[in-house]
């Protein structure tokens, strides 16, 4: 059995590497993930991330929820409440959503890798900006100040990242 502080540990561990991940995924492919093949490390990244924000949930639900939706709403209902004055827990269902479907873009990006076809433009576009927007939002707004200061520098690395990607292939 895990005791509560590892699982704490785990985790805020398994959500900041899934985060690393999914902006390596990013940073590889030089912010180009709309609609094209993606490469193999892509995909390892993708996939490596998913499974780490899974684990994430998993472990939020084991070590802070008491395996209880009714525990994880209340939760959202009150940063909700502390962030922006009115207590709502509907962001809870927005999690389940950004957990399915970057479930299901791995077995996508793994369908548009082995077929080596590009993916459709429309779809990524839905999820990239859906994903971009959860993820701007679990860390600046309801992250520790720190990530605000952290996404200057990232933003800057996956414009230099595309810029570079965008310079070699021409």
């Amino acid at each position: 059995m895990i005791d509560q502080a590892t699982g704490e540990f785990l985790l805020v561990a398994t959500i900041r590497l899934a985060m690393v991940c999914y902006f390596a995924r990013l940073f590889v492919a030089g912010c180009r993930v709309i609609g094209r093949v993606p490469t193999r490390w892509q995909v390892v990244l993708w996939t490596l991330g998913c499974t780490l924000y899974t684990v994430h949930v998993l472990c939020a639900f084991a070590f802070a929820h008491q395996w209880s939706h009714a525990v994880a709403w209340e939760y959202t209902a009150q940063e909700t409440q502390r962030l922006f004055g009115v207590r709502r827990g509907e962001g809870l269902w927005v999690n389940y959503l950004f957990t399915t479907v970057w479930g299901v873009d791995v077995v996508r990006q793994m369908i548009a890798l082995v077929r080596r076809k590009a993916t459709h433009p429309a779809i990524d576009v839905a999820i990239q900006l859906f994903m971009a927007f959860i993820v701007f939002n679990a860390t600046a707004v309801f992250g520790p100040s720190v990530y605000r200061y952290a996404a200057v520098p990232v933003g800057i690395l996956l414009a230099i990242s595309y810029h570079w990607q965008k310079q070699s292939r021409t």
